[in-house]
């Protein structure tokens, strides 16, 4: 157990949109237990076109005070909800200064949404939560702009391949069903193939039948285990396995299930199979209707997020 609060890093740029994931913050860790790191970015190379060098510096000038008066303002709001907050006005690359403050602050993750306000003096945030996820070394909350209102959680989507790698996500499934009650439904998606790579890959098409549905019954058995832990965990825990392409079949469940939120790691197994995990995951990020969590996969990390996990729920 950490003897410290969570303390989650949110990236903001001043917009209604970036301030959106804040509403989605409370199933994660609740307010007395949760440090809040407010940061804006502000990148000096936007104040170059136009600016001449006397003009900017008090660009600059102008820029920070504007931040800090912001975030001063989000942080009244956010103490009132209970909340510890930091805030802290940042200059440079807006991607590599949200890293390097997720390292100074000992973030347990990452908040943020996909798209915020562009411009002048704005960053294009879809652009910027990719290249944090794709370079985080703590996992990775993301609310694409203009979802529905927060609900209370009550399904949490969890799709695995069958590795370790993946399974890596369900340490933080786990802990968000405890500490709010919701269900977990596991999904593994079979890749499907077209007739032309069944008959380059099978003899015939009753070996690839055969494949087929062994790889199903293998993946139904996994599930079943994995549901039972969860279960003998406390979590109501269902689970599907479907033959189809990944991305629309792992969105489509998210309706079909009614899903809340979708738990996963960045990267799987890759194999015939399997799919490959971390492009899958980048699309299911563009597309899904709901918060995404992506848990990073990292030995290096996995002894911290878990003492971490423990902390939320205890």
């Amino acid at each position: 157990m950490l003897n410290r609060p969570t303390t989650i890093l949110v990236p903001l740029d001043g917009s209604p949109l970036a301030e959106g994931v804040l509403a989605y913050l409370h199933p994660l860790a609740t307010p007395e237990m949760t440090e809040l790191a407010l940061v804006q970015v502000i990148e000096i190379w936007r104040y170059a076109f136009g600016a001449d060098a006397y003009s900017m510096p008090y660009l600059i000038t102008a820029a920070q005070s504007s931040a800090e008066e912001y975030l001063a303002q989000q942080r009244e709001r956010l103490e009132r909800l209970g909340y510890r907050v930091t805030t802290h006005v940042a200059t440079g690359e807006a991607a590599h200064s949200i890293l390097d403050l997720a390292q100074t602050t000992l973030a347990d993750f990452i908040a943020m949404s996909t798209h915020g306000r562009s411009g002048f003096v704005g960053w294009a945030l879809g652009s910027v939560a990719e290249r944090v996820l794709q370079e985080a070394t703590v996992p990775v909350f993301l609310v694409r702009a203009n979802m529905p209102a927060q609900q209370p959680l009550q399904h949490i989507l969890v799709p695995l391949d069958g590795s370790t790698l993946a399974e890596q996500a369900l340490p933080k499934a786990q802990a968000l069903a405890q500490a709010t009650g919701a269900s977990i439904t596991l999904l593994q998606v079979i890749q499907s193939l077209d007739e032309g790579s069944q008959k380059m890959l099978f003899t015939s098409a009753a070996v690839a039948e055969a494949t087929f549905a062994q790889w199903r019954a293998d993946a139904e058995h996994y599930l079943q285990r994995v549901a039972a832990q969860l279960q003998s965990a406390g979590v109501a825990a269902a689970y599907k396995v479907i033959i189809g392409d990944p991305v629309p079949t792992i969105l489509g469940a998210v309706s079909d299930e009614q899903a809340d939120m979708i738990v996963m790691t960045t990267h799987g197994r890759t194999g015939l199979q399997r799919w490959f995990y971390g492009s899958v995951a980048n699309k299911v990020l563009h597309g899904a209707q709901c918060p995404l969590f992506l848990v990073r996969n990292s030995e290096i990390h996995a002894d911290a997020y878990l003492g971490f996990l423990l902390a939320t729920v205890a």
